[in-house]
């Protein structure tokens, strides 16, 4: 009796049970030569996994008759087995996508179930693939279209009835597209009044910006000194700009010229021969500094009347401001008074060069006529003209 020894081959699933092995024969005599041939060998089933049971059926020893006829297999019978190996089929999954995201900073990507495409499924076999396996970034945060992925595939990306068949070796060229994030950067409109120094525009507002992108804004606001409109010109710059769609709504910084009043002073005084002045106008709100000149605010006469100012303003700075101008007057009032024992009466003020003009009294008759004035009274030898 021989004895009989099989080994078969590992196989890639393929989806038969068709094996590969060899049988060889020891215990022969030297010089003795035999065969044994069998069926084709075949695994228990055609499923992946280890040491599975490999078939050689049919066993026959084959050779020259007399050498033959003194060998048997015996207890062998016609069936040997052996075991051997089923490993995975590879699978290639290409053409997956990722779905368009807007920029978010990040390289995070979300995968597209409804695409992609398995290679290397036998037959009709049934394996799919499960995108929530996969995890995926994209090569870099910036937006962009037909950006490559690096995906990863999870143990449990593959199901289906022959899913334990096959395992994923290849992932082929993924794509997806960033689109920019939409931010807005809105000027402040401003008003201010003139304080005699360089103002500022409110803070620009900006809203949609990931911390740590290098984006600049420049020119969000804008500075004036004088009275007048500034515009701001907003402009980006950085090595992020491109992820972003801006939205730039410039605004204005108004200065309003500051108001200034110039008050004239009413101003009542009595002829004393000489040039008399109007008291001195009130002038409020002007700027320490400023080149501004106010002129004509007081009024000078001699003899008797009414004067009036005449307020005007001039220099380089009154555009900065808004005058609120209101003249008054100076009224000299003459002088009047009894002048001797014969009640003779000295009324000056009239003309600058005569010293007086004389009544003879009484004089409450004519006086007012000739004052044109509509009361007087006699008091300490003065006639007062009353207001």
């Amino acid at each position: 009796m021989v004895t009989l020894t099989a080994t078969a081959n590992n196989k890639v699933y393929n989806a038969g049970v068709a094996a590969v092995g060899q049988l060889r024969l020891s215990g022969l005599f030297a010089g003795d030569t035999l065969a044994v041939t069998s069926d084709a060998p075949i695994f228990a089933d055609a499923n992946v996994g280890s040491a599975k049971t490999v078939t050689f059926s049919g066993l026959a020893l084959s050779g020259n008759g007399n050498t033959l006829s003194n060998y048997t297999l015996g207890s062998i019978g016609s069936t040997v087995t052996t075991t051997a190996n089923i490993t995975p089929a590879p699978l290639v999954l290409s053409n997956l996508a990722a779905t368009t995201k807007v920029y978010d900073g990040t390289t995070a990507a979300v995968l597209n179930l409804g695409t992609g495409t398995l290679s290397g499924v036998l037959g009709s076999d049934v394996v799919k693939f499960n995108s929530t396996g996969l995890t995926a970034v994209y090569n870099n945060k910036n937006v962009g279209t037909g950006k490559s992925l690096s995906v990863t595939a999870a143990p449990s990306v593959l199901f289906g009835a022959d899913a334990g068949n096959y395992s994923l070796v290849g992932l082929g060229n993924f794509t997806g597209a960033i689109t920019p994030k939409a931010v807005s950067v809105l000027a402040s409109a401003t008003s201010k009044t003139y304080n005699g120094a360089v103002q500022t525009q409110d803070a620009a507002v900006s809203s949609g910006l990931f911390a740590g992108d290098a984006i600049t804004i420049s020119n969000a606001q804008a500075t004036g000194f004088n009275a007048g409109t500034y515009a701001s010109s907003i402009a980006v710059a950085g090595v992020d700009v491109g992820n972003y769609a801006f939205t730039i709504s410039n605004a204005n910084l108004l200065i309003n010229p500051k108001p200034v009043s110039v008050l004239a002073t009413a101003t009542s005084k009595t002829y004393n021969g000489s040039v008399q002045t109007q008291d001195p106008a009130l002038i409020t709100g002007l700027i320490p500094g400023d080149s501004v000149t106010v002129n004509n605010a007081q009024a000078t006469g001699v003899t008797f009347g009414t004067y009036a100012s005449n307020i005007s303003v001039a220099g380089a700075n009154i555009g900065n401001y808004v005058f609120m101008i209101k003249n008054a007057n100076l009224v000299i009032k003459p002088s009047i008074t009894i002048a001797d024992s014969e009640q003779l009466l000295k009324v000056s003020g009239f003309d600058q060069h005569a010293d007086y003009i004389t009544f003879k009294m009484p004089v409450l008759e004519f006086v007012p006529i000739f004052l044109g004035v509509s009361n007087v009274e006699l008091e300490d030898k003065t006639l007062k003209v009353l207001e």
